[in-house]
C-alpha cells in the first residue's frame, strides 16, 4: 500500500472522510458534463411540450441552464436528475475508475459493489428546500430497510462535483469523527432527515465543523455514519453533483435493489461491463 493510501485509510478511519484530489480525469469529467447537457436539452423539450415552460433556454450555459428553465417555477425544480439514459455510459467510467477504486480497496477491500442509490444532483441556487439537514446517510438506509444492522454495513459514500463546489455554491459540511458515535436517532423534517438538535449539538460542540470545498475532478469518500449537511447555494450557477456509494459486496444492501459489482479479486468476469450497464438501464437507483 502506498504512503498516500495509508494516509488516506488512516484519516478515514480516524475523521470519518477524506479528500481525494484529482481522482477523476478531467476530461472523464468534461464528457460527463458534455453527456449532461444533452439530457438537459431533451428534459427542457419535454417541459416545453407538455406546457410546463414555454422558453427551453437554448442557449444558456450547462452552469445555469436548468435553473433558467424553472425561472417562474421554482416549486417544480427537481432536487435530482432523472436521465433519458439512466446509466450513462460516461457514470460508469467514473464508477469504475482504477485510481478511485485502489483507494476504495484499501477501505473496504477487493470485493466492491456499486451501492444501489447513486444519484446526480442540481443544486439551484436560493431554493431553500434543497439544504439539506444535519444527517446521517445511515438514517436513510434505516429508513428503507428491509432487514438487518444497518450500523454493520461495511459502505463508502463517495461526493464529486461536476462544477466547484465552495461555500457560495453550496459545499457539504462534516462534523469530524462523528463516524464513531453511531446510528443517531432521526426524524423526518419539510423534505429531508433530521438528526434532533438536542442529539447534534453536543456532537457538533465537541467535534466542530469543517466545510468540504473541492474542484471538479476531486472525490469526496466519507462514512455513512458521518454526520454531514449541504450549505445553501447563494451562486449564480447550479452546483451539479454526484453521489454514489461502495460496499463490501458480499454483504446485502439492506434494499430492494442489489446494486452492480465493480470489483473483485474472487470473480473478475462477473463485475458489471459497459454493455450489461446500458442494458441494465435501472432508473430506481437515480
Amino acid at each position: 500500500m502506498s504512503t498516500a493510501s495509508t494516509s488516506i485509510q488512516q484519516q478515514f478511519k480516524e475523521q470519518g472522510y477524506a479528500i481525494l484530489p484529482g481522482a477523476i480525469p478531467l476530461d472523464t469529467i468534461d464528457r460527463v458534463r458534455a453527456a449532461l447537457e444533452t439530457e438537459v436539452d431533451a428534459f427542457a423539450r419535454r417541459l416545453r411540450d407538455d406546457g410546463t415552460i414555454e422558453n427551453i433556454h437554448a442557449d444558456k450555459p450547462f452552469e445555469t441552464r436548468i435553473y433558467d428553465l424553472f425561472e417562474n417555477c421554482l416549486d417544480k425544480a427537481p432536487h435530482t436528475f432523472l436521465l433519458d439514459t439512466p446509466n450513462l455510459p460516461e457514470l460508469l467510467e467514473i464508477y469504475t475508475n482504477t485510481d478511485l477504486l485502489d483507494v476504495i480497496e484499501t477501505i473496504i477491500g477487493p470485493e466492491i459493489r456499486l451501492y444501489p442509490n447513486y444519484y446526480i444532483r442540481p443544486k439551484m441556487p436560493r431554493l431553500a428546500r434543497l439544504d439539506v439537514s444535519w444527517h446521517q446517510d445511515a438514517q436513510y438506509t434505516e429508513d428503507v430497510n428491509t432487514e438487518g444492522d444497518v450500523e454493520s454495513l461495511t459502505t463508502v459514500n463517495c461526493w464529486a462535483g461536476l462544477v466547484p463546489v465552495t461555500a457560495e455554491t453550496g459545499s457539504m459540511q462534516f462534523v469530524p469523527g462523528s463516524h464513531t458515535v453511531g446510528l443517531l436517532p432521526h426524524g423526518h423534517g419539510p423534505h429531508w432527515l433530521e438528526t434532533p438538535e438536542e442529539v447534534l449539538n453536543p456532537i457538533i460542540a465537541e467535534r466542530g465543523v469543517v466545510d468540504v470545498e473541492v474542484d471538479p475532478g476531486d472525490v469526496v469518500v466519507f462514512s455513512n455514519l458521518l454526520l454531514h449537511s449541504g450549505q445553501p447555494n447563494v451562486s449564480d450557477i447550479v452546483r451539479w453533483s454526484l453521489d454514489f456509494r461502495y460496499q463490501v459486496a458480499t454483504e446485502p444492501t439492506l434494499r430492494p435493489e442489489t446494486g452492480h459489482l465493480v470489483r473483485s479479486r474472487q470473480d473478475p468476469g462477473a463485475c458489471i461491463t459497459p454493455e450489461r450497464w446500458l442494458e441494465v438501464g435501472d432508473r430506481s437507483s437515480m
